[in-house]
């Protein structure tokens, strides 16, 4: 009584069990899915990212430059840091020998695959279902999650023999517009409590890195996730049927509206998530894991429906907990580890232009494997900037803390580079201003020049003018002063 029975639908009971402490495979999807065309045939209108306009068209989202390394790179050294020793990385043919160029780390096994091009989350699941170990995690190409966090993740997935567990982020109260900005001496907040130093893993990222996709209204109960009901921006309301059952078993429950948790699209799953989707892969209309086969296996821990409006016996709540007669395995254990507010600063998505600029600047400050390329040269006291191999700093110029010089980059004299990352192949002129900018690789900056607030993507030459709080796309030549405005190059350039 109160089994979960799916045979008949393709799924055999216990396939797919793990051991307890088995190896955790990370599959990370390394661009945008669904995408149906190579770059050179699309014109971004079928693009979601929103990095799109500042992306090299040949590269996939992973590869774009963080602190001068690439963000599949500092990712990977994050799976390291956290004990993983297995990652898949799904792309697609056109991206397949950039993918390979950086897929290796010494402490990992590291395996590039192809899938369709049009295919979303949970059909390049099944399309790799062959090379999937008995536990993974799926890991989109945009998401910084420190080890500290990945590990509790992890953890907890394996202590409650979890079928899915999902990474959710509790969002930070708003403060009061009095109250913000409001700070003691010394850059301490209220009380003179200072913030702690940065490390590889304390590295805090700004809140509004936290961009969610899609809301969601959550039930939990402890790190039992009960209930998971999408909110798509267009629906005014929203219900959330819980079971009278669940209320009795579960007074604890606690109910998060939209907004208030993210779901951070990072999940750890066995795999028989996979044969589940399989299954019932008819009634996953979008093939979105986050918007499909996420809800639908929450509700498979109590519904008596089946998707496609088959019947079959309810699973009890004794059963869930584990109290049936044949253990948690039978059921479609689902639970979240929750990202307290306090330490969103742990993990970071670079979706967005504001998360892409916080993550570059958090990051050259920062001392350990996390870092950007190049040596550590201090500037006094305690601070340092990076310089690249090849890199040649006038004596006279000054880069500051929380920089980074990029290799074969040449800083001449007089020039000021402060709180900025300077790509790769990059000139700055005589008394050239750089501040809390990002250049990427292969900027000239002309003498005199300043740029601030800025990010100038690859392959620009700025003239003796200023650039102010503005987005430069690749390849353009800017000849006058711009600012709080997107400069990119025009169908003709």
């Amino acid at each position: 009584r109160g089994e979960l029975r799916i045979q008949e639908r393709g799924i055999q009971r216990g396939k797919g069990r793990r051991k307890r402490g088995g190896k955790m495979q990370v599959v990370v999807f390394t661009g945008e899915t669904g995408i149906t065309a190579p770059p050179e045939e699309s014109d971004g209108a079928t693009r979601t990212s929103r990095l799109f306009a500042v992306k090299s068209e040949d590269e996939p989202e992973c590869l774009l430059p963080l602190a001068n390394k690439p963000l599949l790179v500092h990712q990977l050294e994050l799976f390291a840091a956290a004990g993983l020793r297995n990652v898949l990385l799904v792309t697609q043919e056109w991206y397949l020998m950039k993918i390979k160029e950086h897929a290796h780390h010494p402490a990992l096994t590291v395996e590039v695959v192809t899938v369709p091009p049009h295919y979303r989350a949970v059909e390049t699941l099944l399309h790799i279902r062959g090379k999937l170990q008995p536990d993974f995690v799926v890991y989109n190409w945009d998401a910084l999650v420190m080890p500290s966090v990945l590990r509790a993740l992890l953890d907890l997935h394996r202590q409650r023999a979890a079928r899915l567990t999902a990474l959710l982020v509790r969002q930070p109260d708003p403060v009061p517009a009095d109250k913000a900005g409001k700070k003691g001496k010394g850059g301490k907040g209220k009380g003179g409590k200072a913030e702690p130093p940065f490390s590889f893993d304390t590295l805090r990222l700004p809140a509004r890195v936290l961009v969610p996709n899609v809301n969601h209204i959550f039930a939990l109960a402890g790190p039992h996730l009960l209930s998971a009901a999408p909110v798509l921006s267009d629906q005014a309301d929203s219900a959330l049927p819980i079971p009278a059952a669940l209320l009795s078993a579960f007074p604890e429950l606690t109910l998060f509206g939209p907004g208030q948790l993210q779901d951070f699209t990072v999940y750890a799953c066995s795999r028989w998530v996979v044969d589940f989707a399989k299954a019932y892969e008819d009634a996953l209309s979008s093939r979105s894991f986050q918007l499909d086969l996420l809800p639908q296996l929450v509700r498979r821990q109590f519904s008596r429906s089946l998707p496609g409006g088959e019947e079959r016996a309810g699973t009890s709540i004794d059963t869930l907990l584990g109290r049936g007669r044949d253990g948690p395995q039978d059921v479609a254990k689902c639970y979240a580890y929750v990202v307290p507010a306090g330490d969103a600063g742990l993990v970071g998505r670079v979706q967005t232009l504001q998360g892409y600029v916080a993550a570059n600047k958090k990051v050259a400050g920062v001392v350990g494997p996390f870092t950007p390329p190049g040596e550590r040269l201090p500037v006094g006291g305690a601070d340092f900037y990076f310089a690249g191999a090849g890199a040649s700093v006038s004596g006279t110029a000054v880069v500051a803390a929380q920089s980074a010089v990029g290799a074969r980059t040449v800083v001449e004299a007089g020039a000021n580079v402060r709180k900025s990352i300077i790509g790769a192949g990059c000139v700055i002129g005589e008394k050239a201003r750089v501040m809390n900018s990002i250049l990427m690789d292969n900027v000239t900056v002309a003498p005199g020049a300043t740029i601030t607030g800025s990010l100038v993507c690859a392959n620009v030459k700025i003239d003796k003018v200023t650039v102010a709080q503005a987005i430069v796309g690749h390849h353009v030549h800017i000849t006058c002063s711009v600012s709080s405005e997107a400069a990119m190059p025009s169908e003709e350039d």
